[in-house]
């Protein structure tokens, strides 16, 4: 089952694609992030997806344990944030998300 939080504030960005190498590449996955408003590594983690131009959905679950635990349920116990998934499938956090981006995996996982 797929959890949808209700009670969470969504913010969907409207870009849609990226420009790379003089190309535009479409993305092709659902994202959605888990934040806190003032998490330094939500913050780092968003400037990264914002600087590709990906799309994603924001969960911002500031002081909501009952989010918190819906998303460590999807996040197999994780409950740190962020916590980013991508066509549903858990990534990671901060450093997960960096790191599958140094290998040349992040844009593959979101736009091939």
């Amino acid at each position: 089952m797929i959890y949808s939080p209700k009670s969470v504030e969504r913010e969907e960005r409207v870009e849609h694609s990226c420009d790379t190498s003089g190309y535009k590449m479409q993305q092709k996955a659902k994202v959605e992030i888990y934040t806190w408003d003032q998490c330094p590594f939500c913050q780092r983690t968003i400037a990264l997806l914002d600087s590709k131009g990906v799309q994603y959905e924001r969960y911002r679950i500031d002081g909501d344990e009952s989010a918190r635990e819906k998303m460590a349920i999807r996040a197999h116990g994780k409950k740190s944030v962020p916590q980013v998934f991508i066509d549903d499938k858990h990534v990671g956090g901060c450093d997960d998300v960096h790191a599958i981006d140094a290998k040349g995996e992040l844009d593959k996982l979101i736009f091939e």
